[in-house]
C-alpha cells in the first residue's frame, strides 16, 4: 500500500511543479522530513531544489522578531511579577521554592488560553464569580461535609471559608498577572511560543509577510489532525488566500462515523473550518484488506520489550530489501520501555548463513536519567544539600562511596582501595572532606562547599568539565555521552545565564533544585538512519509515518490513551464553555494516531501488560477492545505466562575429603594451639553443620561494611563491655558487692557507655567523638539494658564477685576413629560471683533467648528446631569453668534483658516449670547429662565418614551469612 507521505510527494510534484523549491513544508516534529525528502527523490528522479522543511514551532517563529523565552525566563518574570502585585496590594511576598510549583500551572493555563485565543481578562472575571457563589451559597450536606474531611486533616466550615477567600484572591490577581508577565516579556526582547501563536493568527504579529518568501510556492501542512484554535484560524485565512496546501491523513473507518473519536478533529478541520484536504475524499484503507492482529498479554512492565526477541527474528528479511524505509517499526506509546527495548532488541541477525548487524535508528532520545552522567550528577547534588543543610564539614559515606566507585570518576583502583579502607576501619559514617581531597584534583573540586547559586552551576560544570577532558586524553568518550555532556553543560549554562539575568540572591536549596529539574528531562537522539532498519520511536514520533510491521508496546488501559491531565487551575466547565483542551480531546489524540498505524500496515502485533499494580490496571486498552468488535480483522493471541515455581531447599553434604579433614584435625591433640572449641563454635554445629563448615573450617568471613544502624551484636557487646567495666571498677576497691556500692557507682554508667560505644564502633575505648541523634538512642539503650541489669543484682545483693570475662580451657576426650583423641574446649564467661556460698555462672543476653528449655536429648537432636543456644552455651561455660578450677555445684544464670524482670535469670524446664537450683541433685545430673551429649556431638563433627549436612529447620537459615552459598 502507497505510503501517505508517497502519496503526498506525488501531489505535490504534480501541483507545484518546478516550483517545489519555493515552498515551505511543515510538520507538527522533525520525523517525516527525512521520509519526504526521500519520496521526493524517488517521484522526481533527478537532482532537484529542495523545498524549505519546518516544524510548526520553527515556522510560527518567523513571524516574531522576538526571541521566544526558555521556562526558566518564563518563571522569573512570572515571579517577579507576581511578587509585584503582592507589594500592590501591601501582602507578604513569595519565596520562590513555594511558587514554583504553582507558577508551572499557571504558566499552562496562560499558554491554552493564547493557543486557544481566550480572552484572559473575561474567563478570569467569569471564574472568580463561579469561586464567590461556591463561597456565598454553600450546599454542603453533612455527609458531603463528612467525605470531606478525609481531605483536610482538621476541618471546619469557618477554615473553608478562609481557603476560599485566599482563592479568590489569587484569582483576582490572574488578569493583571497575565498581562503583566506578557509585557514584561516583552521589554526583554522576549515571548511564549504561544504568545506568537496568539499574535499571528489575530493579525498582531510583528512580522506579518514572513510567508513572501514562499510567495512563488505553496504553504504546505501535512499530517495534522489536532489544531488549536490559533492554528484554525491561521490555517483557515491561508487557505482563503489560497497560500496553503493541507494534506490530512484520512480513513472512512473514522471519518464517516460519528461515533468514532479518532476522527473528531480531522471531521472538525474538512467539514466545520473548511479546510480542503489535497489528497482528496477519504478512502477506506482499515478495511481495504484483512489482516490478522497479534495481541501480547505479558506479566509484568519490561516483559513487554521480551516478545520482540521472538517476533523480529520472523522480521529480520525484511531489512534485506534494497530500499528498507518504513519496513519495521516499535511504537512505544509507554516510552519508559525505551531502555528496556534497547536492552531486548538483539545486534545481529542471522540471513541465508550470514550474520548480519541489525541496523537501529532511534529518536525519541536516550534519557540522561538513564546514565551514569546523571548518576553522578545526582551525587554531587546530593553533596550540596548536605553541606548546605547542616553548615557541616563532613559528608555521609553512602555519597563518599558512591563517588568513589563512580564509572566516570576513573580513581586509580589503589587509591580507591586504600581511601574505602581508611572509612571502613575508622567506621567512618561521615566523612570529613579533608580526607576526600587527597583523593585528586576531582575529587577536592567535587566536594567543595559552593555557598550561592550561581557558585554551585559554575561548580557541577567545572566538574563535568575536568571528566569531559580527562575521557578526551583517555579517548574512551563515546558519541552518546559526548552528546549529554554537551546537552548538559549547554543546559547549565543557559540556567545560569537567566539566573544571573533576574536575580542572584536566591536560596540555595532551591537552586539545586532548579538544577536538578533542568538536567533530568535531558535526551539526545542515538546514531541511527531512519531509512533503514528497524525504528524505534514514541507514538507522538509516528505520525504521517508509515510502516509495514508495526509493534506497539504500552497497550494498557490508563496509557493508550493517558488517563493523567495537567494540572490547571482552570475549572472543566470553564475549559468547555471557552473550547479549551479537556480529557476526551487527548483521548481523541491517543485515539487517531492508534488507528492511523493501521491504515497502511500489513501486520500488527500489539503488547500490553496484564499485570496489575498500582500503577497499571493489567487491562488492555479500550482501543483494541473496540477493534476486535468493529473491524472484522482476525485476532490471533498469545499469553506470555511466566512459569511459577517454589524454590526447594537445595541440600548437598559437603564430605570430609582429605584437605577439610587436615583442617578439622588441626582441632584435635593441639595439632594447631590456637585451633580451640568455643561454645559459639558448637551451638553453630548444631545450629548447621555447613554453617560450622563455611565458618570454622573454610573460614569465609562476613565482609565488614560501615554500621550506620548498628546491628543488634554491636549492642549486645557495647552492654558486655560495660558490665565488665563497671564490676571490674567495683572488684578493684574489693570483690564484695553490696546494694549500696552498687547504687553509688551507677553514676558511671554515662561514661563507660560512650566508651563501650568507642571501643565497639573504633576499636579505641579512649576516642572522643560527637555521638549524632540515632547514636544517642544507642547509648540510651545501652544505659537502660544495664540498668535492669544492676536492678536485678542490687536486690541480689550482696555478692562478691569472683571472675569477668574468665578465660578457660580443659582438654575433652572424645573417640575418633577408634581412637582416644583430645580436643581444647574454651570459654569466656562474662561473670563468675557467689552468693550464700553458691557459685553462680552468669552469661549476659540482650537478644530473644528463652530460659525455658526441652529435655536435653532434644536439644542435641540434629533437626530437632528445639535448640536452646543460650542453655546450651552457659551449661558448656560452667562445665569448662568446674572442670578447669576442679569445682562443683555451681549454678548457670542467664540475665535475659527483656525477659527478667518477669522470669527472672533461672532455667526452668518445659514440664514442671520448677527452678533447677531447688533441685541441686537435678542439676547435678543435668551437668553430667551435659557432657555425654556433648561428647556424642563432638564425636559426629569429627567422625570422617559423616558429611557435614544442611540442617531441615528454615528458621536456622533465617539470618544464616552463608546463605547465597548453600542455596538454602
Amino acid at each position: 500500500m502507497v505510503p501517505f507521505l508517497r502519496e503526498v510527494a506525488e501531489d505535490l510534484v504534480k501541483r507545484t511543479g518546478e516550483n517545489l523549491h519555493n515552498s515551505a513544508i511543515v510538520f507538527n516534529n522533525k520525523r517525516p522530513v527525512a521520509y519526504l525528502q526521500n519520496h521526493l527523490a524517488q517521484t522526481i528522479g533527478k537532482p532537484f531544489w529542495s523545498p524549505s522543511f519546518f516544524t510548526i514551532q520553527e515556522f510560527f517563529a518567523l513571524s516574531t522578531d522576538l526571541q521566544v523565552a526558555d521556562s526558566f525566563s518564563q518563571f522569573f518574570t512570572l515571579f517577579q511579577q507576581y511578587n509585584e502585585l503582592l507589594k500592590k496590594e501591601g501582602a507578604k511576598t513569595i519565596n520562590p521554592d513555594v511558587f514554583y510549583p504553582v507558577a508551572r500551572i499557571i504558566l499552562s493555563d496562560f499558554a491554552q488560553i493564547d493557543n486557544d485565543l481566550v480572552n484572559a481578562g473575561q474567563l478570569f472575571e467569569e471564574l472568580e464569580d463561579i469561586a464567590v457563589i461556591e463561597k456565598n451559597f454553600q450546599h454542603l450536606s453533612e455527609e458531603q461535609q463528612a467525605f470531606l474531611q478525609q481531605f483536610w486533616t482538621s476541618f471546619s466550615s469557618g477554615r473553608q471559608k478562609n481557603h476560599q477567600e485566599q482563592f479568590i484572591r489569587m484569582w483576582r490577581r490572574m488578569p493583571a498577572l497575565y498581562d503583566g508577565f506578557h509585557n514584561a516579556l516583552e521589554a526583554k526582547g522576549l515571548t511564549s511560543m504561544a504568545r506568537v501563536y496568539r499574535k499571528l493568527a489575530t493579525g498582531e504579529a510583528e512580522k506579518p509577510d514572513f510567508t513572501a518568501d514562499f510567495a512563488h510556492g505553496k504553504l504546505v501542512f501535512a499530517g495534522f489532525n489536532a489544531l488549536s484554535n490559533a492554528e484554525a484560524a491561521i490555517f483557515k485565512r491561508w487557505s482563503q488566500e489560497e497560500k496553503a496546501l493541507f494534506y490530512f491523513d484520512t480513513d472512512n473507518y473514522y471519518m464517516q462515523d460519528e461515533t468514532q473519536e479518532a476522527g473528531l478533529f480531522l471531521r472538525k478541520n474538512i467539514q466545520k473550518l473548511g479546510l480542503p484536504n489535497a489528497l482528496g475524499e477519504s478512502r477506506d484503507l482499515i478495511r481495504s484488506a484483512a489482516k490478522e492482529i497479534k495481541v501480547y498479554k505479558t506479566q509484568g512492565q519490561t516483559a513487554q520489550a521480551k516478545i520482540l526477541q521472538e517476533g523480529l527474528a520472523e522480521d529480520y528479511p525484511l531489512l534485506e530489501a534494497q530500499d528498507n524505509a518504513g519496513k519495521i517499526a516499535l511504537i512505544l506509546a509507554d516510552e519508559s520501555l525505551l531502555l528496556p527495548v534497547l536492552q531486548t532488541i538483539p545486534t545481529h541477525y542471522e540471513y541465508e548463513g550470514v550474520n548480519r548487524e541489525v541496523n537501529l535508528n532511534v529518536t525519541m532520545g536516550y534519557p540522561l536519567l538513564a546514565t551514569s552522567i546523571f548518576g553522578l550528577a545526582d551525587i554531587w547534588l546530593c553533596v550540596q544539600s548536605q553541606l548546605a543543610a547542616g553548615k557541616k564539614n563532613t559528608i555521609s559515606h553512602r555519597e563518599v562511596e558512591a563517588f568513589l566507585s563512580h564509572p566516570l570518576v576513573n580513581l586509580p583502583l589503589g587509591l580507591r582501595s586504600q581511601l574505602q579502607k581508611d572509612i571502613l576501619a575508622r567506621q567512618l559514617i561521615e566523612v570529613d572532606m579533608e580526607v576526600l581531597s587527597t583523593a585528586g584534583e576531582l575529587s577536592e573540586q567535587f566536594f567543595t562547599r559552593r555557598d550561592t547559586g550561581s557558585a554551585a552551576i559554575m561548580g557541577l560544570l567545572e566538574v563535568f568539565r575536568q571528566i569531559l577532558q580527562q575521557q578526551l586524553a583517555e579517548k574512551s568518550l563515546k558519541q552518546t555521552e559526548a552528546d549529554l555532556f554537551i546537552a548538559t553543560i549547554k543546559e547549565l549554562n543557559r540556567l545560569h545565564d537567566t539566573l544571573t539575568s533576574y536575580t542572584a540572591d536566591l536560596p540555595l536549596p532551591f537552586v539545586l533544585s532548579l538544577m536538578q529539574k533542568a538536567i533530568q528531562g535531558i535526551a539526545v537522539p542515538l546514531t541511527g538512519e531512519p531509512l533503514q532498519g528497524v525504528q524505534v520511536m514514541g507514538l507522538l514520533e509516528s505520525r504521517s509515518l508509515d510502516f509495514d510491521h508495526v509493534y506497539i508496546l504500552g497497550v494498557n488501559e490508563g496509557i493508550l490513551p493517558q488517563v493523567a491531565v495537567s494540572p490547571s487551575f482552570i475549572p472543566d466547565s470553564i475549559r468547555r464553555a471557552y473550547g479549551l483542551p479537556v480529557l476526551e480531546n487527548q483521548d481523541a489524540i491517543s485515539a487517531y494516531m492508534f488507528y492511523r498505524l493501521l491504515q497502511r500496515s500489513r501486520q500488527v502485533s500489539l503488547v500490553y501488560n496484564g499485570q496489575g499494580d498500582d500503577n497499571n490496571t493489567g487491562e488492555p486498552s479500550r482501543f483494541l477492545r473496540q477493534l476486535e468488535f468493529e473491524s472484522g480483522y482476525t485476532f490471533k493471541y498469545f499469553d506470555q505466562s511466566q512459569a511459577i515455581s517454589i524454590d526447594h531447599p537445595i541440600s548437598f553434604p559437603i564430605e570430609k575429603d582429605e584437605d577439610v579433614l587436615h583442617r578439622l584435625n588441626l582441632y584435635l591433640d593441639k595439632q594447631d594451639p590456637s585451633a580451640r572449641l568455643s561454645a559459639t563454635a558448637l551451638t553453630t554445629y548444631m545450629n548447621c553443620p555447613v554453617q560450622f563448615f563455611y565458618k570454622y573450617i573454610a573460614k569465609i568471613e562476613e565482609p565488614k561494611e560501615l554500621a550506620e544502624n548498628l546491628e543488634a551484636s554491636n549492642i549486645g557487646s557495647m552492654l558486655h563491655f560495660v558490665m565488665e567495666r563497671f564490676y571490674a571498677e567495683l572488684k578493684e576497691e574489693g570483690p564484695y558487692i553490696t546494694q549500696e556500692r552498687i547504687s553509688i557507682k551507677r553514676k558511671s554508667l554515662n561514661r563507660l557507655c560512650k566508651m563501650a560505644f568507642s571501643k565497639v564502633m573504633f576499636n579505641d575505648e579512649h576516642q572522643v567523638i560527637t555521638h549524632n541523634g540515632m547514636q544517642q538512642v544507642v547509648l540510651a539503650i545501652i544505659a537502660e539494658y544495664a540498668n535492669v541489669i544492676l536492678n536485678h543484682d542490687e536486690i541480689e545483693a550482696p555478692f562478691s564477685i569472683l571472675d569477668l570475662e574468665s578465660k578457660d580451657e580443659i582438654s575433652f576426650k572424645i573417640i575418633v576413629g577408634g581412637k582416644e583423641r583430645s580436643l581444647t574446649l574454651h570459654g569466656i564467661i562474662d561473670r563468675v560471683d557467689k552468693k550464700n556460698g553458691i557459685t553462680r555462672v552468669v552469661d549476659y543476653k540482650t537478644g530473644s533467648d528463652d530460659l525455658q528449655y526441652a529435655p536435653l536429648d532434644e536439644l542435641f537432636s540434629f533437626n530437632s528446631g528445639k535448640h536452646n543456644k543460650a542453655l546450651i552455651q552457659t551449661l558448656f561455660y560452667t562445665y569448662v569453668y568446674e572442670q578447669s578450677r576442679g569445682i562443683t555445684g555451681m549454678e548457670p544464670n542467664l540475665y535475659l534483658i527483656r525477659k527478667m524482670r518477669k522470669e527472672g535469670t533461672l532455667f526452668h524446664s518445659s514440664e514442671n516449670r520448677k527452678r533447677v537450683h531447688l533441685e541441686a541433685e537435678h542439676l547435678e545430673g543435668l551437668k553430667g547429662n551435659f557432657s555425654e551429649l556433648l561428647r556424642t556431638k563432638l564425636e559426629e563433627l569429627f567422625d570422617p565418614e559423616l558429611p557435614f549436612l544442611h540442617t531441615n529447620v528454615a528458621d536456622n537459615c533465617k539470618y544464616c551469612p552463608y546463605l547465597s552459598l548453600c542455596g538454602n
